[in-house]
């Protein structure tokens, strides 16, 4: 087996798993709070501290609907979301917070 192969094979193994891990941690419903400020220039900042709620689990997205209105979000329904070029920088984004 070639390297660049044998990378290519680690690669989608370890992106694999990272996926069956995001997919087990997060759920619909669960609320959430911002630990910095997210930006998705040139539309909107929200920030530190805004809460949110997860409305959207897929393999290689994260949807969260924010609770406060964000003002140039309304075309993703007020929500914040984490796609396969961002989905690494969840965990240091948001905090899961306790259930009621």
């Amino acid at each position: 087996m070639t390297d660049l192969l044998l990378l290519e094979n680690y690669w989608i193994k370890n992106r694999s798993n990272k996926m069956k891990n995001f997919i087990e941690k997060y759920s619909v419903g669960q609320q959430i709070e911002l630990k910095r400020d997210i930006d998705r220039l040139p539309h909107f900042v929200v920030a530190k501290g805004t809460i949110g709620t997860v409305c959207i689990v897929y393999p290689e997205q994260l949807w969260v609907k924010m609770d406060k209105v964000i003002k140039g979000a309304k075309i993703w329904g007020n929500c914040i979301v984490w796609d396969e070029d961002s989905l690494d920088q969840v965990e240091d984004d948001i905090k899961i917070l306790p259930q009621n």
